[in-house]
């Protein structure tokens, strides 16, 4: 039975002749083999819809465009009329189900409808006639690019691509113009893997050292920094749910007590990591509001067990964390000696800034507190 992707963080890269499919985490460029995608051929040209969480891309092997599944299953799908049979390697689905299809230095590329709520689904389309089924001149003329993957930004609406040995390129999917951008920090190579994350961040990933960059875009530049390392690989394409956050760190949490009476001191801590193998996280801050039905016992916080400047409730200055590098933070709460909490069991969460990412929550623990005379347990 077909099952979607959920929108995460990480990355799927398929890769190979016939084709495996990896989850790819772009912050330390760790890979975990899904499977063989099945039936097993030559698959390429993919891209994640969020209309409905599945991959789309296109089977070289049957000339098909196919919709592949979370557990690595692929559904052929009926010939898309008119679409030209060719070994397309690049290929993404934009945020209204819409997949782009292209033929490194071909000079024309194909819309698809991949939605299938849609009566132009599995059709070609025109994307300068609002979407509407394309009858005669089929495809979008562009200028003819050596690029092996191309990735929608969900911030601006365009595809934007690397061309092999030659930087960063800016395509309108509407009309197929395209910019060349001013490129610094990326290497010549082949980028046959490319990702988006909500931010308008691009990640590509180099075919031949499997160096992964995070790229940064201007109307007329393009800056790329080294990110992680992932595997090198051929005949590979990536895809990824764009509205996904990225995290550079992780943030977990736990409590000393899980069952408590009135008058306990809870002791709560938090162990930040930055999981990035070659990105320092700057301005980390911790905050964390202390729960309804307990007061925040002064001067408890730590990190790294020395007294914290500031309270978790106004905010914790961490300051920079290097690659790989965690920082310990405690802090205790006294609960009411006489009146139970609300809610009960007392829940908390933290959350941790940084100028590298958006915020991050950590996990939420809870204490169950109850009256220790009785017994008695209150939800």
């Amino acid at each position: 039975m077909a099952t979607p992707f959920g929108c995460i963080q990480e990355g799927i890269q398929i890769a190979g002749a016939p084709t495996d499919m990896y989850y790819i985490d772009l912050v330390s460029g760790s890979e975990t083999l899904i499977g063989a995608l099945t039936p097993s051929a030559t698959y390429n040209a993919i891209g994640f819809s969020v209309v409905d969480n599945y991959i789309y891309g296109y089977d070289q092997t049957n000339n098909r465009v196919v919709r592949i599944s979370s557990d690595a299953t692929v559904d052929l799908l009926p010939a898309v009329p008119n679409l030209p049979i060719a070994n397309y390697f690049v290929g993404d689905v934009d945020l209204n189900g819409y997949l782009y299809l292209y033929f490194p230095n071909a000079n024309r590329f194909y819309v698809v409808d991949v939605n299938p709520a849609r009566s132009t689904y599995l059709q070609l389309v025109d994307p300068a006639n609002n979407f509407q089924l394309q009858t005669s001149n089929f495809g979008v003329a562009i200028a003819p690019r050596l690029i092996y993957d191309w990735s929608f930004n969900p911030t601006d609406g365009q595809l934007y691509a690397v061309i092999t040995n030659d930087g960063v390129v800016r395509i309108n999917p509407i009309t197929g113009a395209s910019t060349v951008l001013i490129t610094a920090g990326l290497p010549a190579s082949e980028y046959g893997a490319l990702f988006y994350d909500v931010q308008g961040n691009l990640y590509a990933i180099d075919n031949f050292t499997g160096l992964v960059y995070k790229i940064t875009t201007t109307a007329t530049t393009a800056t790329a920094t080294l990110f992680s390392t992932a595997t090198p690989s051929s005949n590979n394409d990536g895809a990824r749910c764009p509205l996904a956050q990225l995290d550079l760190m992780s943030v977990v949490k736990s409590v000393d007590i899980t069952s408590a009476v009135l008058g306990d001191t809870l002791t709560y801590t938090i162990v930040i990591t930055n999981n990035s193998t070659t990105t320092s996280t700057t301005n980390v801050v911790f905050t964390d509001p202390i729960p309804n039905g307990t007061t925040y016992v002064p001067g408890s916080a730590t990190v790294n067990g020395f007294p914290a400047v500031g309270t978790p409730a106004t905010g914790i200055t961490i300051g920079a964390l290097a690659p790989g590098a965690s920082a310990t933070v405690q802090f205790q709460v006294d609960i009411s000696d006489t009146t139970l909490p609300y809610p009960n069991p007392i829940p908390n969460t933290a959350t941790v800034t940084y100028n590298e990412g958006l915020p991050i929550d950590s996990n939420t623990v809870y204490t169950r507190v109850i009256f220790p005379e009785r017994g008695i347990s209150f939800i």
